[in-house]
Protein backbone atom coordinates (compact mmCIF):
# COMPACT_ATOMS: atom_id res chain seq x y z
CA UNK A 1 0.00 0.00 0.00
CA UNK A 2 1.20 3.53 -0.67
CA UNK A 3 2.14 5.69 2.31
CA UNK A 4 -0.82 7.40 3.93
CA UNK A 5 -3.33 4.64 3.17
CA UNK A 6 -4.78 3.41 6.46
CA UNK A 7 -7.81 1.43 5.31
CA UNK A 8 -6.57 -1.63 3.45
CA UNK A 9 -10.01 -3.06 2.61
CA UNK A 10 -11.12 0.21 1.02
CA UNK A 11 -7.82 0.54 -0.84
CA UNK A 12 -8.04 -3.01 -2.16
CA UNK A 13 -11.67 -2.45 -3.20
CA UNK A 14 -10.67 0.62 -5.22
CA UNK A 15 -7.75 -1.28 -6.78
CA UNK A 16 -10.30 -3.91 -7.88
CA UNK A 17 -12.36 -1.11 -9.40
CA UNK A 18 -9.36 0.19 -11.34
CA UNK A 19 -8.88 -3.28 -12.79
CA UNK A 20 -12.60 -3.52 -13.58
CA UNK A 21 -12.60 -0.19 -15.43
CA UNK A 22 -9.57 -1.30 -17.46
CA UNK A 23 -11.42 -4.48 -18.32
CA UNK A 24 -14.54 -2.46 -19.20
CA UNK A 25 -12.46 -0.54 -21.74
CA UNK A 26 -11.00 -3.73 -23.18
CA UNK A 27 -14.43 -5.34 -23.50
CA UNK A 28 -16.13 -2.26 -24.94
CA UNK A 29 -18.36 -1.42 -21.98
CA UNK A 30 -16.64 1.96 -21.54
CA UNK A 31 -15.25 4.23 -24.20
CA UNK A 32 -11.75 5.66 -23.95
CA UNK A 33 -12.75 8.88 -22.21
CA UNK A 34 -15.17 7.32 -19.71
CA UNK A 35 -12.50 4.78 -18.75
CA UNK A 36 -9.93 7.57 -18.36
CA UNK A 37 -12.26 9.58 -16.13
CA UNK A 38 -13.01 6.61 -13.87
CA UNK A 39 -9.44 5.33 -13.66
CA UNK A 40 -8.16 8.82 -12.86
CA UNK A 41 -10.76 9.26 -10.12
CA UNK A 42 -9.87 5.90 -8.58
CA UNK A 43 -6.14 6.61 -8.88
CA UNK A 44 -6.64 9.61 -6.64
CA UNK A 45 -8.34 7.50 -3.94
CA UNK A 46 -5.69 4.79 -4.14
CA UNK A 47 -2.76 7.22 -4.39
CA UNK A 48 -1.61 5.48 -7.55
CA UNK A 49 -1.48 8.61 -9.72
CA UNK A 50 2.19 8.01 -10.55
CA UNK A 51 1.68 4.45 -11.84
CA UNK A 52 2.94 4.36 -15.44
CA UNK A 53 -0.19 2.69 -16.81
CA UNK A 54 -2.51 5.04 -14.96
CA UNK A 55 -0.47 7.98 -16.26
CA UNK A 56 -1.64 7.09 -19.78
CA UNK A 57 -5.24 7.73 -18.76
CA UNK A 58 -4.29 10.94 -16.97
CA UNK A 59 -2.59 12.17 -20.17
CA UNK A 60 -5.74 11.41 -22.15
CA UNK A 61 -7.75 13.53 -19.73
CA UNK A 62 -5.19 16.29 -19.87
CA UNK A 63 -5.52 16.49 -23.64
CA UNK A 64 -9.30 16.38 -23.54
CA UNK A 65 -9.83 19.21 -21.06
CA UNK A 66 -12.66 21.50 -22.11
CA UNK A 67 -13.86 19.02 -24.72
CA UNK A 68 -17.41 17.62 -24.52
CA UNK A 69 -16.56 14.00 -23.66
CA UNK A 70 -19.27 13.25 -21.12
CA UNK A 71 -22.85 14.08 -20.22
CA UNK A 72 -22.17 17.77 -20.82
CA UNK A 73 -22.51 17.07 -24.56
CA UNK A 74 -26.26 17.57 -24.30
CA UNK A 75 -25.68 21.26 -23.51
CA UNK A 76 -23.52 21.98 -26.54
CA UNK A 77 -24.76 23.37 -29.84
CA UNK A 78 -24.69 20.87 -32.75
CA UNK A 79 -22.23 23.00 -34.76
CA UNK A 80 -19.88 23.25 -31.79
CA UNK A 81 -20.10 19.49 -31.23
CA UNK A 82 -19.11 18.83 -34.83
CA UNK A 83 -16.07 21.07 -34.45
CA UNK A 84 -15.05 19.56 -31.10
CA UNK A 85 -15.74 15.99 -32.25
CA UNK A 86 -12.92 16.38 -34.77
CA UNK A 87 -10.55 17.16 -31.90
CA UNK A 88 -11.96 14.25 -29.88
CA UNK A 89 -11.39 11.84 -32.78
CA UNK A 90 -7.76 12.98 -33.11
CA UNK A 91 -7.15 12.36 -29.40
CA UNK A 92 -8.93 9.01 -29.57
CA UNK A 93 -6.85 7.90 -32.56
CA UNK A 94 -3.63 9.02 -30.86
CA UNK A 95 -4.33 7.37 -27.51
CA UNK A 96 -6.47 4.28 -28.08
CA UNK A 97 -3.44 2.05 -28.74
CA UNK A 98 -1.50 3.13 -25.65
CA UNK A 99 -4.70 2.99 -23.57
CA UNK A 100 -5.42 -0.59 -24.65
CA UNK A 101 -1.87 -1.62 -23.77
CA UNK A 102 -2.13 0.15 -20.39
CA UNK A 103 -5.52 -1.44 -19.70
CA UNK A 104 -4.13 -4.91 -20.46
CA UNK A 105 -1.22 -4.23 -18.13
CA UNK A 106 -3.53 -2.98 -15.37
CA UNK A 107 -5.78 -6.00 -15.77
CA UNK A 108 -2.79 -8.33 -15.44
CA UNK A 109 -0.98 -6.42 -12.69
CA UNK A 110 -4.02 -5.77 -10.49
CA UNK A 111 -5.30 -9.35 -10.38
CA UNK A 112 -3.74 -9.54 -6.90
CA UNK A 113 -6.45 -7.15 -5.66
CA UNK A 114 -9.20 -9.67 -6.36
CA UNK A 115 -7.34 -12.33 -4.38
CA UNK A 116 -6.59 -9.94 -1.53
CA UNK A 117 -10.20 -8.74 -1.39
CA UNK A 118 -11.37 -12.36 -1.06
CA UNK A 119 -8.78 -12.99 1.67
CA UNK A 120 -9.91 -9.94 3.61
CA UNK A 121 -13.54 -10.98 3.27
CA UNK A 122 -12.64 -14.48 4.50
CA UNK A 123 -10.95 -12.96 7.52
CA UNK A 124 -14.00 -10.84 8.22
CA UNK A 125 -11.94 -7.66 7.76
CA UNK A 126 -13.97 -4.69 6.59
CA UNK A 127 -13.42 -1.01 6.31
CA UNK A 128 -15.36 1.41 8.51
CA UNK A 129 -19.09 1.23 7.97
CA UNK A 130 -21.15 4.38 7.75
CA UNK A 131 -24.40 4.47 9.68
CA UNK A 132 -27.59 6.00 8.33
CA UNK A 133 -26.76 9.15 10.28
CA UNK A 134 -23.46 9.48 8.39
CA UNK A 135 -21.20 8.40 11.24
CA UNK A 136 -18.45 5.84 10.83
CA UNK A 137 -19.15 2.77 12.94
Amino acid sequence: MPPGITNEPSWVKNCCKIRARARDLLEGRLDLFAAAIEIDRLAHWTRLEEDADIQIFRKILGQSLRLPIGPEREYWQPQALLREDEKIQIIRAQWIGPAILAAKSIERRFVWAITRRAELAGLGVRGPQVSRKGRAD
